[in-house]
């Protein structure tokens, strides 16, 4: 939760995420190709700077399940 949706990010700030899955898995921010393991029902904390535009998709891996995508302006 919540649903996929996009969200709108300025290029250039700061993007904190917390993620929980309820499977041991990966998760995989595409565009800067930063890829977390993360352990069932633990909180993944990741952050990173985006400094170019475009959607980046934030999914986890086994099964692909794309959590959210991020709109770089």
């Amino acid at each position: 939760t919540p649903p996929p949706g996009t969200t709108d990010v300025q290029a250039g700030c700061r993007v904190d995420l917390t993620v929980t899955a309820d499977r041991t898995s990966e998760v995989h921010v595409h565009v800067v190709d930063l890829e977390k393991p993360i352990t069932a029902g633990q909180p993944l904390q990741i952050s990173f700077t985006p400094s170019q535009q475009g959607v980046y998709e934030v999914e986890l891996h086994d099964p692909d399940l794309l959590l959210v995508k991020l709109a770089v302006r």
